[in-house]
């Protein structure tokens, strides 16, 4: 018999896949095994659905879930997400942006919180001494930095900051006008606004 497992994909969006199994036990056990190998992420609203065909009906219709068994496909339209909820996927997308690394000049240079931190001591010390020099470690190695290159390395940064910022908040107007209604709107309007 053939089942229609749901489940959150890495995007975001929902993910689904149509099994064999003798039984929903026997499938729910194979949901149960890959969510324990790390195969299958929790929903946050629900940590999967197992969905068992009727022997009366071609088709099974949730609502936001239509399963056509004769055809071997499903079609999930994704629960409606609060604003609220918008706002803090928008909110973890511009995290892992804003923290993710930027190449300035060749290097892969570091953007989480504490690296942000070091480069504007960076930038002040650079700024205040000429003379200035040091060697920083990128993600892809060793750079030797003058005074000059030490300030537009530290400037790209916080320009990427900026933009990531700047994003945001494009995204969160749009979301609050509610032009953007869903999980997957949130993702390609921020990648669209950092373009």
């Amino acid at each position: 018999m053939m089942y229609c497992i749901i489940y959150e994909a890495k995007s975001g969006g929902l993910g689904r896949t149509h099994v064999a199994a003798g039984s929903a036990g026997a499938a729910e056990a194979l949901v149960s095994e890959w969510a324990d190998a790390g195969k299958l992420p929790k929903l946050p609203w629900l940590n999967h659905m197992v969905v068992e065909p009727d022997a009366e009906a071609a088709t099974c219709d949730l609502g936001w879930l239509t399963v056509d068994w004769d055809a071997g496909k499903s079609m999930v339209a994704e629960p409606s997400a609060t604003t609220d909820e918008l706002i803090a996927r928008l909110a973890s997308i511009r995290f892992e942006a804003e923290t993710g690394g930027v190449t300035v000049n060749g290097m892969e240079i570091m953007t989480d919180r504490e690296s942000q931190a070091k480069i504007l001591a960076m930038r002040i010390a650079a700024k205040e001494d000429a003379a200035f020099a040091i060697s920083w470690k990128a993600r892809n190695g060793w750079f030797d930095l003058d005074a000059g290159e030490a300030v537009a390395m530290a400037d790209a940064v916080l320009a990427h900051v900026q933009a990531c910022f700047a994003a945001e908040n494009v995204v969160t107007a749009s979301i609050e006008n509610g032009s953007i209604t869903n999980m997957d709107g949130v993702g390609a309007a921020f990648v669209a606004a950092m373009a």
